[in-house]
């Protein structure tokens, strides 16, 4: 199968379906913000999530800094980021009830990805910092920050991926079958 498959996905409420051929594009957004390391603020970002083939990607753009993980289907990753943010729900519960201030590692892959909770204001504002290594350096990430209804939708998108891919790829051997 000589195409490739390209979904995009930027994470909102609703979700568009378009395809062009045999590139099929799902448009959703989640709105995060980010660390500027030059203001010292966190700013408006939005993180987004692509596939290419069976692989899926996670990311965003911070001025001219690209950030992204890659999460290879079958190698477990996409799994352990959704246990991560899991993990973090419950922790952002636990925090509110016990009025907790802190932050803690949840987990993180080798790809130079890593899940951290925060909980300030003894559990008034609760969320995970998401640190995605920067394309450009291996020594820099980003960092975008997300509370719990954010953490849920990501969640969503990254258990539908599966379906996604498959369908993605139904489309693209049909179309292949067809288009001689």
């Amino acid at each position: 199968m000589a195409s490739t498959i390209r979904l995009v996905f930027l994470i909102v409420a609703g979700s568009v379906i378009a395809s062009y051929g045999q590139v099929q594009s799902i448009n959703m957004q989640v709105k995060t913000t980010s660390w500027n390391e030059y203001s010292q603020k966190w700013d408006k970002s939005v993180l987004t999530t692509w596939i290419d083939g069976k692989t899926a990607f996670i990311g965003a753009s911070e001025g001219s800094n690209q950030s992204q993980v890659r999460l290879v289907e079958g190698s477990g990753d996409r799994e352990k980021v959704i246990g991560f943010l899991k993990k973090s729900l419950e922790w952002a519960e636990k925090s509110k009830t016990e009025k907790l201030t802190t932050d803690k590692t949840v987990g993180m892959l080798d790809t130079g990805f890593k899940v951290v909770f925060i909980s300030e204001d003894a559990g008034a504002k609760v969320g995970v910092v998401l640190r995605i290594r920067n394309l450009s350096s291996s020594n820099q990430f980003g960092a975008f920050f997300i509370e719990p209804p954010q953490i849920e939708q990501l969640i969503g998108i990254l258990e539908r991926l599966p379906a996604v891919i498959a369908s993605a790829q139904a489309d693209a051997k049909k179309a292949d079958a067809v288009l001689k």
